[in-house]
């Protein structure tokens, strides 16, 4: 998950109401990005985007290839059948970043 920076907390602030008569309540702000804000979604594609990019050096046909088909967190590409889609892309996005702390979950082969 994504950190709201200290200063910007202000902004993603509500109220916590600690029993029924509306009287106790406390300011509840959030430290990390909820999905739900307008920009969260340019935000987690920039996240993930500022992360594969740390693999350039070492796989820059991966890194490339996800860069250009990444929308926010689902993968588009194209290929003639499920077949070639593995041979040109998921088995080398799989090796690649296999054994790295991030998972391709919604891969499925």
């Amino acid at each position: 998950m994504s950190s709201v920076a200290e200063e910007d907390r202000k902004f993603l602030q509500f109220l916590w109401f600690l029993d029924n008569c509306n009287e106790n309540f406390k300011f509840m702000r959030m430290t990390r990005l909820p999905f739900g804000c307008k920009t969260s979604p340019f935000i987690l594609s920039a996240t993930i985007k500022g992360h594969i990019r740390q693999f350039r050096e070492d796989k820059p046909k991966s890194v490339e290839m996800l860069d250009m088909s990444l929308y926010v967190d689902d993968l588009y590409l194209g290929a003639k059948d499920i077949y070639e889609a593995y041979e040109s892309y998921l088995g080398m996005l799989c090796d690649d970043f296999k054994g790295s702390r991030y998972e391709f979950e919604k891969i499925k082969y």
